[in-house]
């Protein structure tokens, strides 16, 4: 039992620590863009900024507990069909506007996604010119190629199917906190995602966010599930379902490859029932690998070596790691890898990579804080990608509506920190899926701090995040309630 508290405790440390870094991080960038320069003032302010937010949380903690949780109550007697349907159709309805209003062209990675998918339709070709037969991961552009097999190529196919994976997003979300706090709370952490402004401003966009968020939040869920049912047969039945969760996820981004470490860790916190705990991980991982076989029997049959999912891997890792490397996207390397093939430059790209690594150890940890900024630091990718980037428009509406999204972001993240304060000792810090929760989003986190960053790299883990908010409106008596729901 002390290792399990232990382990818990460390997480829950960890993620104070990131809680502190992002509220930190989303003042110092926001006064960056402002002034359109860095420098000890800017950190200065950020810090203050910081302190009082930790101090108001802290000292009136209570205060916000009780109102949030007067709050929550009134939620307690509705209907939880009723709410999700709710708010599906309030978050469609905001989604459709904010399309209309914003219609975006298609552009970059969208376009790509979108002529891949088109591609596989009507040519039974994986394949973009100039692009490569295996660069970009085939999840999204499959799912897209569904739809449209089912719908018929269309610009709002994208749309229709962002739409569909939200309904799905709420009904998991709901579930999974439930699991944690009770139906109260997963009420609350379905809300915070209606109106969440860069997830509304990008459901329009063909990109494969969405479709990471639902399936890695059902991946936790279905193998929490199956860790609390009785039976072996169901328990591992719900273990094969994560693992083609997983799996369909991990072709989608195949930096979601090594999620089963995070829930190998909520076998060993949760510290029962390890052995079929660990027999449904293995159950996971062999049909995580049966899910993902089929594609590297292509890349086989195409290149002649073992490429699991893609190719693109050591590009971006040698792009986030030479001395030309700001933390984000950027396409000047020190290096040019195009004279190489798409697999050697792969290769060769994590070779690079390393040895700028092994030789810059400092620059490198500087460089990993600054990813750790830029992933943490803003939300407003959906502001960007549809106002500033699709459209081209800037100025004060733009301003506007990435302020908006970085204040909710802001307060997200604040309602976290007093969720924090509050349940430091209460049954909520000693559960094993909270910890779970927030390693889920810990493992991303975690990733771009090496490779790229940037704002809609957390993207698919905000149903985590939301999960963690909505204890911010549970008290802690309603822990002790809900304990084992």
């Amino acid at each position: 039992m002390l290792m399990t508290f232990n382990l818990t405790r460390f997480i829950w440390v960890v993620f104070l620590v990131v809680t502190i870094e992002t509220l930190f991080s989303v003042p110092l960038l926001s006064g960056e863009l402002a002034l359109g320069v860095a420098g000890i003032g800017i950190v200065s302010l950020a810090l203050a900024f910081l302190l009082a937010i930790v101090f108001l949380t802290w000292k009136w903690r209570h205060t916000w507990m009780n109102t949030l949780s007067s709050v929550a109550r009134s939620l307690g007697n509705v209907s939880t069909s009723r709410w999700l349907l709710a708010c599906f159709v309030a978050g469609v309805v905001l989604r459709v506007l904010w399309a209309w209003r914003y219609p975006s062209p298609r552009h970059s990675d969208q376009a790509t996604y979108f002529q891949l998918a088109q591609s596989l339709l009507e040519n039974h070709r994986f394949e973009v010119s100039g692009g490569g037969m295996a660069y970009w991961p085939p999840g999204y552009p499959f799912f897209l190629a569904a739809c449209f097999f089912i719908l018929g190529v269309h610009s709002w196919v994208p749309l229709l199917a962002n739409l569909l994976l939200y309904g799905g997003t709420l009904v998991v979300i709901h579930r999974l906190t439930a699991r944690i706090a009770g139906p109260t709370a997963g009420k609350i952490s379905v809300a915070l995602l209606v109106a969440w402004p860069t997830l509304v401003m990008s459901a329009a966009l063909a990109s494969k966010e969405m479709l990471i968020l639902f399936l890695l939040s059902l991946t936790l869920l279905l193998f929490a599930r199956a860790q609390e049912i009785a039976s072996p047969a169901r328990s591992g039945s719900l273990a094969l379902l994560a693992g083609i969760s997983l799996g369909c996820a991990s072709l989608t981004q195949p930096s979601v490859l090594l999620f089963p470490s995070v829930l190998m860790v909520y076998i060993i916190v949760r510290k029962q029932s390890l052995l079929r705990g660990f027999a449904d991980l293995v159950l996971l991982c062999m049909t995580l690998s049966l899910v993902i076989l089929p594609w590297s029997l292509r890349n086989h049959r195409v290149f002649g070596v073992w490429v699991p999912i893609s190719t693109n891997g050591g590009v971006v890792f040698y792009g986030a790691n030479n001395p030309l490397a700001t933390g984000a996207y950027t396409v000047q390397r020190e290096q040019s890898l195009e004279g190489y093939d798409e697999v050697t430059r792969g290769k060769v790209g994590f070779r690079l990579g390393k040895e700028w690594i092994r030789d810059h150890p400092r620059q490198f940890l500087a460089l990993a804080l600054r990813k750790e900024i830029l992933f943490l630091g803003d939300d407003a990718q959906g502001a960007f990608e549809t106002l500033k980037r699709g459209l081209g428009i800037g100025g004060l509406q733009y301003v506007i509506w990435k302020g908006i999204s970085n204040l909710y972001w802001l307060l997200l993240w604040t309602a976290v920190l007093l969720a924090l304060a509050v349940h430091w000792r209460s049954l909520f810090s000693q559960d094993a899926l909270p910890a779970a929760v927030m390693l889920g989003f810990l493992y991303l986190f975690a990733i771009h701090s090496v490779f790229e960053s940037g704002s809609k790299y957390h993207q698919p883990v905000s149903g985590f995040l939301a999960v963690l908010a909505s204890l911010a409106f549970v008290n802690s008596a309603s822990a002790q309630q809900n304990s084992n729901v």
